[in-house]
């Protein structure tokens, strides 16, 4: 559909009887415009817009967590056990094992990690909702968009990759810490029942379904190049 596109637009230009250097001129330009200045304008309207956080403010975070994490562990492996009473049996209240201490320390880190985290993926949504919002001012655009998806690489199947990434994650802390927190041996015998992840793709019909907006407007565009060309060729006809 993309490359019927340009064939319809050139048939078009040639259509209008111009010469071939008008031609030439005309159909890079619009090549130029449609590909490479409207796609550019709109990605960085969105970094100026919606800028996303440093990684080096993401490094410092997590440093400075890490560094008060360590001085706080018996704070925080309390406040932990507060806030998930489930896991406090097993746990000598009075002399908590480093393992226990550890976890409080890794835990408050992975905290302020998200929090940076949700910063970053919420400046990186609103990015993408204005990518998507002018996507339908260049073909390019929404041909990329529907490539993007069907090679799996696209933004829905890594939202839908994160999310069970996730999800796994608090499957494992549920049958690893409390565990950790007991300062309980682990043997061979747990592997069976160690948590495996299992990524559970995304149907095609879901992503046939999120590429048929930008195909219908990429078949309507088409349909309005070819409608223009067989109108000037034949005029062109006519003339002759």
């Amino acid at each position: 559909t993309y490359a019927l596109f340009w064939f319809a637009l050139a048939a078009w230009v040639n259509s209008l009887r111009r010469s071939s250097a008008w031609n030439a001129t005309v159909l890079v330009g619009a090549w130029l415009v449609l590909v490479v200045v409207l796609p550019a304008a709109v990605n960085i309207a969105a970094g100026m817009l919606h800028p996303l956080p440093s990684r080096v403010e993401m490094i410092t975070a997590q440093r400075e967590a890490s560094n008060e994490a360590v001085s706080r562990r018996s704070e925080l492996l309390a406040r932990y056990l507060e806030d998930h009473p489930e896991m406090a049996s097993g746990v000598v209240a009075d002399e908590p094992g480093l393992g226990a201490l550890a976890w409080a320390a890794t835990d408050a880190v992975n905290t302020r990690l998200e929090e940076v985290s949700a910063v970053h993926d919420a400046s990186r949504a609103d990015q993408l909702a204005l990518v998507r919002r002018y996507r339908f001012l260049s073909p390019a655009l929404l041909a990329q968009e529907v490539l993007i998806d069907a090679a799996g690489t696209g933004d829905a199947r890594f939202a839908r990759f994160q999310l069970q990434v996730r999800a796994f994650a608090e499957e494992w802390r549920q049958f690893f810490v409390p565990a950790i927190l007991a300062s309980e041996q682990m043997t061979v015998d747990v592997l069976p029942d160690v948590p495996a992840f299992r990524f559970v793709d995304e149907e095609p019909a879901e992503v046939a379904g999120r590429a048929a907006v930008p195909l219908t407007v990429l078949g309507g565009l088409v349909v309005l190049v070819i409608a223009g060309a067989g109108a000037g060729l034949g005029r062109v006809r006519g003339a002759d």
